[in-house]
């Protein structure tokens, strides 16, 4: 049986994945079969991964400008910001893998530095038993690392039976609740995507009516507690597509195709 090694840099193999499952705001998602094809890369080094939240998007703190701050200032705000951006990924929850990637990338995810540099981020953080949540979870997380660096799958294996693999291992080294906390947003997108392309595979045996109700069916029941956040993160466009294609899948009169598309 063929098989091929996933080999990632320590700080790109999460977003290696996520590229080929989540989208962006203004791109569509990506079908399980892109998945597939990223999948069989013999080597992926891939762009690192935006969820909802990122560092430039942080809210601006008013103190005046930075220039006009002293050293001890400037290094507060720093802090503040710091702190806004995680408590902000803490709240929304199952995205905590961003966090600890931009940490890696820091540290060059050697295991005396990134626990030095962790030290140094949480320091003061408001929520002290979260803090800890994540004091625990890196020396994990970087033994998943490793084993995800030396992850060997079948090329004949399918999208989903893939996911369900490199999940497995994900809770093997963080646990249940460590791996939730870390990738709970993207099981769920996952989860939809592949019901997704179930759905179209029996379409053609619903009205337009059925399917539009399965798709939001779909979204409820995989997204369930992420749902806020994927909805923001599928945008109006991704789901004005994903509504468009299930319509119009199998329909070849250009009139309905029209009439349909009129619908959303």
């Amino acid at each position: 049986m063929k098989s091929f090694i996933l080999i990632v840099g320590s700080a790109t193999l999460v977003a290696g994945l996520g590229y080929w499952l989540m989208p962006t705001q203004s791109d569509s998602p990506v079908h399980s079969e892109e998945l597939a094809e990223g999948a069989h890369a013999t080597q992926a080094v891939a762009p690192s991964v935006t969820g909802p939240a990122s560092i430039s998007s942080l809210p601006v703190i008013n103190v005046g400008t930075e220039a006009d701050l002293g050293q001890q200032d400037r290094g507060e705000l720093a802090r503040d910001r710091r702190f806004q951006y995680l408590q902000q990924l803490q709240a929304e929850g199952g995205n905590l893998q961003q966090w600890f990637n931009e940490l890696l990338q820091r540290c060059g995810a050697q295991v005396t530095a990134c626990q030095s540099l962790l030290e140094q981020e949480l320091e003061g953080y408001p929520d002290g038993d979260f803090a800890d949540q994540l004091r625990a979870l890196l020396p994990r997380y970087l033994g998943y690392e490793q084993a995800m660096s030396a992850l060997v799958m079948s090329r004949d294996l399918s999208p989903r039976t893939r996911y369900q693999q490199i999940d497995a291992l994900r809770t093997e080294h963080l646990g249940e609740a460590g791996a939730e906390l870390m990738f709970g947003q993207e099981r769920a997108w996952a989860d939809y995507r592949f019901g997704y392309e179930a759905l179209l595979a029996k379409a053609p045996s619903l009205s337009s009516g059925e399917r539009l109700q399965a798709l939001d069916q779909l979204r409820e029941q995989s997204w369930q507690h992420h749902y806020e956040a994927l909805s923001s993160l599928e945008g109006r466009r991704g789901a004005y597509q994903q509504e468009k294609e299930l319509l119009l899948l199998g329909v070849t009169d250009s009139q309905q195709r029209e009439a349909l598309a009129k619908e959303l």
